[in-house]
């Protein structure tokens, strides 16, 4: 059922309501409520139609709002001159729709107009704009939440082209100091292990051709990211020898399973930069399943001294990535022994 048609179905129903308040309300005695008269018919025909056309100013009134004022129709001034305007405009519909059934309905079906038709027409035409403010009200309830949702949705595309322009930067980058560091150890060993500095170049190259091969891509598998990690860590090994061990413990499996691109390398860089390593106190990297649910990385902890003031973009990015684009959640949890971060698993399939 297509929304134009739900949406005068509604209006029909709160139609009929309404006609059937007025026709409770009328009767004097509880037994007339089920005795039905041809003008009874003719008051639910006639009630529907001013409803119908009473919703329709209504309506039309909140559309040229919302041309005239865009956005800034949510605002309460706004949603207040709204309600006032459809008030005042869609009141000579009520106050005619009064009139018609005391002095020309009633009279064509049961004679003479009633006693005090005065009283009658303005108890019925409060009445009967009672029910216009509920109709205004929902006009005005359905404004506000759809701006709401545009504002969201703006808002949202917004923070995921910031994010993504960030993740752009951040691969184009990797990490400035790790390139530099990198071509520092590369210099050394063009002079004491050629052979070694040709492995390195070639490791170091695969992991750009890598980058720039996904820089439009948002997701890899964790095979292929896996096969990036192997280089990356074959880099830090190089240059820092036994000081960082990198355990992968992920099964056979790693095609079925998606991750965004980067995220594994980022983490690994962020246990290198905040904690301090050496030969005889290595920093121990555990990367690991957990089920189908989560791919964690836990290193132990050993934080620098002085604590190294921290963007906190990369991890942050991850973060945000999952949880914009994919409604994952990332869990970050640290104690005095370890730091663990545990990523969503995306299935393949799925995806």
């Amino acid at each position: 059922m297509n929304k134009a048609v739900k949406k005068y179905l509604h209006r029909l129903a709160f139609a009929v309501f309404i006609f059937l308040f007025f026709h409770v309300t009328s009767m004097e005695h509880w037994e007339d409520i089920i005795t039905w008269e041809t003008r009874h018919t003719a008051h639910l025909i006639f009630v529907v139609s001013m409803v119908m056309l009473v919703w329709g100013l209504v309506a039309g009134v909140s559309s040229r709002f919302e041309q005239r004022h865009g956005p800034k129709i949510a605002t309460r001034l706004r949603l207040i001159q709204l309600f006032i305007v459809s008030s005042i405009i869609t009141l000579p519909v009520i106050l005619l729709a009064s009139y018609l059934v005391i002095f020309v309905i009633d009279p064509w079906f049961e004679g003479p107009v009633c006693a005090e038709p005065i009283t009658k027409f303005w108890q019925m035409s409060l009445k009967a704009e009672v029910f216009l403010w509920l109709v205004v009200g929902f006009e005005m309830l359905k404004v506000y939440y759809k701006h709401n949702q545009q504002v969201e949705h703006e808002r949202a595309l917004m923070q995921k082209e910031l994010l993504l322009s960030q993740f752009q930067s951040l691969k184009i980058q990797v990490n400035p100091h790790f390139l530099f560091n990198s071509f520092s150890v590369l210099s050394s060993l063009i002079d004491d292990d050629p052979k070694k500095a040709s492995q390195f170049l070639s490791k170091l190259s695969k992991m750009y051709r890598y980058i720039l091969e996904n820089r439009e891509a948002n997701l890899v598998t964790l095979e292929e990211e896996l096969v990036f990690l192997e280089d990356y860590l074959y880099l830090l090994e190089t240059r820092h020898e036994d000081s960082i061990k990198v355990d992968l413990n992920l099964g056979n499996d790693t095609k079925d399973y998606l991750l965004p691109t980067l995220s594994l390398q980022m983490l690994i860089e962020n246990a290198v930069k905040h904690n301090k390593f050496s030969n005889h106190d290595p920093l121990l990297v555990e990367v690991y399943r957990e089920g189908a649910s989560y791919l964690v990385v836990q290193n132990r902890l050993n934080q620098k001294l002085p604590v190294i003031d921290s963007t906190k973009i990369g991890l942050d990015n991850v973060r945000k990535r999952f949880n914009i684009q994919f409604g994952k959640k990332v869990i970050v949890d640290h104690n005095d022994a370890y730091f663990t971060v545990k990523l969503p698993l995306l299935s393949a399939v799925s995806v």
